[in-house]
């Protein structure tokens, strides 16, 4: 079997485990390619982590726009019915208003005609010499 040599860099700071120099090329190679598909899982796993984490942001981000947006509708429904109610409040009391004046008027003008037909009523019996 032949050895590959490979020069590997790890932080100045850091200090390899000893068992390391107990190793065969052959246990090595398992030990950098172990090692290798874990490392990438681990990063796949945390950008796959990072990116739900973002959706998630943006999906709660946006339920709570949602939910202002649904409330200031609720609260401008409220308002617009509210409204829409003091205002009918204030024509049905205009109209009843009005309504009121006109009865009162029709009575006025029913009284008159009765007392205008009485007038008629009596020049006629007075004046019957000349009506005829």
């Amino acid at each position: 079997m032949s050895i590959k040599m490979i020069n590997i860099a790890i932080p100045d700071d850091e200090k390899l485990p000893d068992i390391i120099h107990t190793f065969s090329p052959k246990e090595n190679f398992m030990m950098l390619k172990i090692g290798s598909i874990c490392l990438n899982e681990g990063r796949n796993y945390v950008a796959n982590l990072s990116q739900e984490e973002i959706y998630k942001k943006i999906k709660d981000e946006s339920k709570s726009e949602i939910d202002k947006i649904e409330m200031n509708l609720m609260v401008q429904r409220e308002m617009s019915k509210q409204m829409e109610d003091k205002l009918s409040k204030m024509y049905e009391g205009m109209y009843e208003g009005q309504i009121e004046q006109a009865n009162k008027q029709t009575e006025r003008l029913e009284s008159t005609i009765i007392s205008l037909k009485e007038k008629i009523k009596s020049y006629e019996s007075e004046n019957a010499d000349f009506v005829k």
